[in-house]
C-alpha cells in the first residue's frame, strides 16, 4: 500500500536492490550514474520500475559491448551514461544477465549477442 506513495525513482531503487546479485554500495552508484535517464524515460511515459532499470541496463551493456548491430547500436546511442566507470558497467551487465529471461525475445537475443560481445573481450 504504500509504495502507492513512492516516487518513480525510488521504485526504480527499489527494483535494483532486490536483484540479490548486486552489491547494495555498487547499486547505489549505478542508480546514481542512471537517475537522469530513468527521470527522462518516466517523464516520456514509463510507469514499470522493473522494465525501466532493464532497460537503462540494456541500452548501456550495448554501448559496453561496442554493438555493430544497427539496432543495438542504436540504443547505445540513446545511452547518456558513459562506460569509464568499471562498476557501473559491471552492474549493467548483471541486471541484464538477472532480466534477460523476462525480456521480449528480440530484446533478449540482443541482450545475448552483446553479453557474448563482453565475454569475447574478455570485461
Amino acid at each position: 500500500m504504500f509504495g502507492l506513495f513512492k516516487s518513480f525513482n525510488e521504485k526504480c531503487a527499489s527494483e535494483l536492490l532486490k536483484i540479490r546479485e548486486i552489491d547494495k554500495d555498487h547499486a547505489k552508484r549505478w542508480f546514481s550514474a542512471f537517475e537522469q535517464h530513468i527521470s527522462q524515460q518516466n517523464e516520456d511515459g514509463e510507469r514499470k520500475a522493473d522494465f525501466c532499470i532493464a532497460w537503462c541496463a540494456t541500452q548501456h551493456l550495448h554501448k559496453i559491448a561496442k554493438s555493430d548491430n544497427p539496432q543495438d547500436s542504436f540504443l547505445a546511442n540513446r545511452c547518456p551514461v558513459g562506460v569509464e566507470d568499471q562498476i557501473v558497467n559491471k552492474v549493467s551487465v548483471m541486471i541484464c544477465r538477472v532480466k534477460k529471461e523476462q525480456m521480449h525475445p528480440e530484446m533478449k537475443q540482443g541482450v545475448e549477442s552483446s553479453l557474448r560481445l563482453i565475454e569475447e573481450s574478455a570485461f
